[in-house]
C-alpha cells in the first residue's frame, strides 16, 4: 500500500475526489475550518492507495512590501527598483500543516484546478513543501481533470502527471509584475493627489487600467457625439398584394434640398423598372465550440446577468458534474474527444432526445483552434445528469444555452436565399435586399436568438412595376451606445487584456472601485474614473491601451515555451516598470491638476472631455 498526500484547491473538489475514489473517507479536524480525509484506493487488487485529501482555499501565499518599503519608508520607485522589495507572505497555518500532514506519505499529489492559476497554487504548496519533499525523497505528480465527472475523475488519479513548473512560473511572473506597477503607482498617485484633495486610495493595476481605459473611451464617444439630421428616399412598390420598400441608392443624405428635388422629379410617376435581380444562397457553418470568454459573452448577453454572475453560474455548473472545466481558451476539441459517449447520454433527457437523434455523424463541424498550452477541451455538457435537479431556473437556463450550443456544433449549415434588386425610376436608382431562409440548419437549436423566416419576392429584371408612393425619411445618427459585459469581454479578448480567469473579476473590481457603475446592462464610467485616465492618458499611454499588458503576456509566454528563465523575464519587465514609473515621476504635475478634478462634483464634464481630446491629440 502506497500513502499519498492529495492537495486540493476547495472543499468541495476533495470530496468529490475522495468519494469517487475511496466511496468512503473519514474527516480530520486540523484546525479552524480546515479539515483533512483519508480513505483507502483500490486501484487495482495490486495497487492499494492510502490518500489523505487536504483541501486549500484558494491562493495560501501573497505578495506585499516588508519592513522598510512601507508607504512612508521609502519613495514609491524604490519598491520597482529594489530586489528585496517585495516579500512572499505564508497564510498561516497552512504551512504547518501541510508539512504535518505530509509527513509519512511517498508521493505529492497536486490536484489544484487545471488551469494555470490552479498551477500558480500548486507552486505555493510546492515551495512550503520544499523541504520535506527533497529531505524525504518525495515522488510529486500533477492532476489534471477534465472535468469532476467520476470517470474523469478516476482517468486523471489512474495518469497522474509529471509535475512541470512553467506554467505556475508565468503566472508568478505576473503576480510579481502586477504588485510592482500597483504598489509604486496606487502610492506614487494617491501622494500625489493628497496635495490637492482629501482622498482616499487611488487604485491601480496592470489590467485595471486599460479595462477602465476601454469604459471611458466609449462615454467619450457617447457623450461628445454631434447627431446630425438624415434625410432618405423611399419608393413603396407593389408586388401583388404585398407592398416592398426599394430605398435610394444614395441612402442617407445630410442636404434635405437634395432629397426634395429628386422627390419633386418623381411626383407624377407612377410605374418604374426593376433593372437587376441578384440571386445568391448563403450557407452559414455552425459556430466555433465555446471557450471561456464566448460562454461569458453568450451567457451575459442571454440571462442579463453581469459577466461575474455569470462565471459563477458555469463554476456551479462544473462541480455538479454537468459542464466541463469553465476555463479554457480553447475552440477546438482534441480528435479522441468522446462526443459519441457523450451524445448518447445526452439522448436519456426527452428535450434533447430528438435533436441529438437528428446527428447522425458526430463531428463537430466548425471546429476552432487551439488558443493555449494548456489542454483543455471546449467548455462542453458532461453527459451526466445526476444534478440536475438541484440547478435552479438561471442555472438551469444556463445548463440548456450550453447544451444546446454543443448540440448545435455538429448540425447541418443555415442557408438562405438572397435577393439584390435595382429598381429604375426616371433615372434614379432605388435598391432593395431580401432573405428567405431555406433551412435553418444549427440556428434551429438557439432557442435564444431568432430568426426571421423573410419574404420571396416574385419580381423579374425588366419587369416595369407599379409604385405606390415616394416617401421622405427623416432620422438622426445615433451615438456609439455604452458597453454591455458582453462587448467589454469581447474588446479585452481582442486586446490581449487579462486572462479567461481574471477579465469578468476586473469588471467587477473596477465597480467596487467606484470607476465605473451599471445602468441597467451598461457600464458607465464615474467622474473619478473618468479623471484618472485623463490625467494618465499623455503619461501612460502604453499601459492605458494594453500596449505594456500584451508585453507581460508575450513574456510570460516565453516562459511557458521554455524560451527564457523566469528570473531572465522578470528582470526585462521590472526594467519596463522603472521606464514608466519614471514617465509619470516627470509627469506628476499635470496628473494632479487634472485629476483634481474628479474632487468637484460641479466640474464641467465638456471640461474634463476637452481635457482628454487634447491629451490624447484628437
Amino acid at each position: 500500500m502506497k500513502n499519498v498526500l492529495v492537495v486540493g484547491e476547495k472543499t468541495s473538489q476533495v470530496k468529490k475526489f475522495a468519494e469517487t475514489l475511496c466511496g468512503s473517507y473519514k474527516p480530520t479536524k486540523l484546525a479552524k475550518y480546515i479539515y483533512s480525509y483519508q480513505g483507502i484506493w483500490y486501484k487495482s487488487s495490486k495497487e492499494i492507495f492510502n490518500i489523505t485529501f487536504f483541501p486549500l482555499s484558494g491562493h495560501i501565499t501573497y505578495l506585499d512590501t516588508p519592513k522598510g518599503f512601507g508607504w512612508n519608508e521609502c519613495k514609491p520607485i524604490e519598491v520597482i527598483q529594489n530586489l528585496n522589495s517585495l516579500k512572499v507572505y505564508n497564510k498561516r497555518p497552512y504551512v504547518s500543516l501541510l508539512n504535518k500532514t505530509l509527513d509519512g506519505n511517498e508521493e505529492l499529489w497536486l490536484a489544484t484546478d487545471p488551469d494555470a492559476e490552479g498551477d500558480n497554487i500548486a507552486y505555493e504548496v510546492m515551495g512550503i513543501l520544499k523541504k520535506n519533499l527533497t529531505k524525504n525523497k518525495i515522488t510529486v505528480r500533477r492532476i489534471w481533470n477534465s472535468s469532476l465527472t467520476n470517470k474523469d475523475i478516476q482517468a486523471s488519479f489512474a495518469n497522474p502527471r509529471e509535475w512541470v513548473e512553467n506554467l505556475a512560473l508565468a503566472i508568478q511572473v505576473r503576480r510579481i509584475i502586477d504588485a510592482l506597477l500597483g504598489f509604486a503607482g496606487t502610492r506614487e498617485l494617491t501622494q500625489a493627489a493628497r496635495r490637492r484633495a482629501n482622498v482616499k486610495v487611488i487604485s491601480i493595476g496592470r489590467v485595471q487600467l486599460p479595462t477602465l481605459n476601454l469604459i471611458v473611451q466609449r462615454d467619450f464617444e457617447h457623450e461628445t457625439f454631434k447627431s446630425k439630421q438624415l434625410w432618405g428616399l423611399a419608393a413603396i412598390v407593389l408586388d401583388g398584394a404585398n407592398s416592398v420598400k426599394f430605398t435610394h441608392i444614395l441612402g442617407n443624405i445630410h442636404e434635405r434640398e437634395k432629397i426634395v428635388d429628386i422627390q419633386s422629379k418623381l411626383a407624377e410617376v407612377s410605374t418604374g423598372v426593376i433593372t437587376s435581380v441578384t440571386k445568391n444562397e448563403k450557407k452559414v457553418k455552425p459556430p466555433e465550440p465555446m471557450n471561456t470568454n464566448s460562454a461569458l459573452v453568450l451567457l451575459s448577453k442571454v440571462l442579463k446577468k453581469t459577466a461575474k454572475q455569470a462565471m459563477e453560474i458555469i463554476e456551479r455548473l462544473y462541480e455538479l458534474e454537468l459542464i466541463s472545466y469553465p476555463r479554457t481558451e480553447n475552440t477546438k476539441f482534441s480528435e479522441e474527444f468522446p462526443h459519441h459517449e457523450i451524445l448518447n447520454n445526452l439522448s436519456n433527457i426527452q428535450i434533447l432526445q430528438q435533436k441529438v437523434t437528428q446527428i447522425k455523424n458526430p463531428i463537430v463541424r466548425n471546429n476552432g483552434r487551439k488558443r493555449d498550452k494548456e489542454d483543455h477541451d471546449p467548455i462542453h455538457p458532461t453527459g451526466s445528469l445526476k444534478n440536475i435537479i438541484k440547478l435552479n431556473d438561471m442555472e438551469l437556463g444556463a445548463w440548456k444555452i450550453i447544451t444546446f450550443y454543443y448540440l448545435s456544433l455538429f448540425f447541418p449549415d443555415s442557408s438562405s436565399l438572397n435577393y439584390a434588386l435595382v429598381l429604375d425610376i426616371q433615372g434614379e436608382k432605388f435598391t432593395a435586399n431580401f432573405r428567405k431562409v431555406l433551412a435553418l440548419g444549427w440556428r434551429e437549436l438557439h432557442f435564444w436568438s431568432s430568426v426571421k423566416a423573410g419574404i420571396e419576392v416574385s419580381f423579374q429584371e425588366k419587369e416595369e412595376v407599379r409604385i405606390k408612393e415616394i416617401i421622405v425619411t427623416e432620422t438622426k445618427t445615433e451615438p456609439p451606445k455604452r458597453l454591455t459585459d458582453g462587448q467589454l469581454l469581447l474588446k479585452m479578448e481582442k486586446q490581449n487584456i487579462g486572462t479567461k480567469s481574471s477579465r469578468a473579476e476586473i469588471i467587477n473590481l473596477l465597480v467596487q472601485r467606484g470607476y465605473v457603475k451599471r445602468e441597467k446592462s451598461q457600464i458607465k464610467s464615474e467622474l473619478l474614473g473618468r479623471a484618472l485616465i485623463v490625467s494618465l492618458t499623455s503619461i501612460w499611454d502604453e499601459i492605458l491601451s494594453g500596449g505594456f499588458t500584451s508585453v507581460v503576456e508575450e513574456q510570460a509566454n516565453e516562459i511557458i515555451a521554455q524560451n527564457s528563465s523566469f528570473n531572465e523575464i522578470l528582470a526585462k519587465l521590472r526594467q519596463k516598470c522603472v521606464e514608466n514609473h519614471m514617465k509619470l515621476i516627470n509627469r506628476i504635475d499635470f496628473f494632479v491638476e487634472s485629476f483634481s478634478l474628479a474632487k468637484y462634483p460641479e466640474v464641467n464634464e465638456d471640461k474634463l472631455w476637452k481635457l482628454l481630446a487634447r491629451a490624447s491629440g484628437r
